[in-house]
């Protein structure tokens, strides 16, 4: 499935394939999520912001370059053995889901969807890794799903939901040490509830 798709990616491209506005449009989403949340911290949310955009990529960075030296893909190019998963996808979509997440958060109304937006230049980064032939589609769209997964588990962890309010809620996380003991097992589980 990943050669065909290779093949059909570099005969009819959508980018040029060069990677240099992919990685740009990479480098304008993490500017953007960066701006959003410094202007956050100055407008007097003590970090929290930055905090979820900095745990974000460090969990989606650490777990992307753990992938890529696990799995030793080779790239399609033939230039390295980490192609999987695409590291400048799933950047790319972790900034476009904190954007998304925050943007619709502070606003109210139509206007703010806007930030679901940012998620056309990421897919954008996406196409031209693959376009490019530095990353196989499968390579690509892992990449995009743990940035996109990972950066709402974190965002969910600091903000919550209705039903579960986050660790900045005004009922914070809730710790607890819970044994269970079954007929051929004991165990002691650490638990984090939101």
């Amino acid at each position: 499935v990943d050669l065909g798709t290779q093949k059909e990616s570099i005969e009819g491209p959508i980018t040029e394939g060069s990677t240099q506005k992919g990685d740009t449009a990479a480098i304008g989403l993490g500017v953007f999520s960066a701006g959003l949340a410094l202007g956050e911290l100055a407008g007097g949310d003590h970090g929290h912001a930055a905090e979820v955009l900095l745990e974000s990529a460090i969990l989606v960075d650490g777990v992307t370059e753990i992938l890529k030296h696990t799995t030793s893909r080779e790239r399609p190019d033939g230039s390295g053995q980490d192609s999987f998963p695409s590291g400048h996808t799933s950047f790319a979509f972790s900034m476009a889901t904190f954007l998304a997440r925050r943007i619709d958060d502070l606003g109210d109304g139509p206007l703010s969807k806007v930030g679901y937006l940012a998620y056309i230049p990421a897919a954008y980064v996406g196409i031209d890794r693959s376009e490019a032939d530095r990353h196989w589609p499968t390579d690509v769209a892992f990449g995009a799903f743990l940035g996109l997964f990972l950066t709402n588990v974190v965002y969910d962890a600091h903000y919550g939901t209705e039903r579960h309010p986050g660790i900045h809620s005004p009922r914070g996380a809730q710790w607890s040490v819970e044994p269970s003991v079954g007929t051929e097992i004991a165990q002691v589980e650490f638990v984090l509830r939101f």
